[in-house]
């Protein structure tokens, strides 16, 4: 009964509390140095010679639709065809920026989340025309590769920051972007 207080008792002295001492545990300099977050703003640009490229590209795809169609005797292909390159053209005319976020929970995408449970890995290119991209691997079938282009952003941020929750992998560049980015 020595720890008991009698509080009715005013003679009695509380004993003295001690205050614990925090222990001095070494902080990580590493743990500090690698962000938690990343964020940036992709503008979609269109250089004159890559407009030239597109437009070469759309005349091949054009041409081979025509001929896809004779040969089948069914305009309607040709037809879906021309439709696909309004599309295209359309979509590379309007200007367009998007907000990638980069946290804990996932990728997202002009507030589109993509979170990491539905990720499979990512890697970051050197493209032919001086560009970083960020390629991410998806495991959904109708959205294989998401390529984001990292602008001013600095590659190693964004390896820091996604070598914590996915797995680097070697992705390849895909071909009708290689081609379009070709100094």
């Amino acid at each position: 009964m020595g720890n008991v207080l009698d509080l009715k008792n005013q003679d009695v002295v509380a004993p003295e509390v001690q205050e614990p001492t925090p222990e001095a545990e070494p902080v990580l300099a590493s743990f500090f140095s690698t962000p938690e977050t990343a964020a940036w703003t992709i503008e979609h640009q269109r250089t004159e010679r890559g407009r030239s490229r597109e437009y070469m590209f759309l005349a091949g795809v054009a041409i081979t639709g025509g001929l896809i169609s004779w040969w089948q005797s069914s305009w309607l292909t040709c037809a879906v065809i021309v439709l696909g390159i309004a599309a295209w053209e359309l979509h590379s005319r309007l200007p367009s920026t998007h907000r990638v976020e980069i946290d804990a929970k996932g990728i997202s995408i002009n507030g589109y989340r993509h979170e990491y449970a539905r990720l499979h890995s990512y890697d970051i290119h050197a493209m032919p025309d001086g560009s970083t991209h960020l390629s991410i691997k998806t495991t959904r079938w109708h959205i294989p590769h998401l390529h984001l282009a990292l602008g001013d952003q600095d590659p190693g941020e964004i390896n820091a920051v996604l070598s914590r929750y996915l797995l680097q992998g070697e992705h390849k560049i895909p071909l009708l972007e290689w081609f379009l980015k070709r100094p």
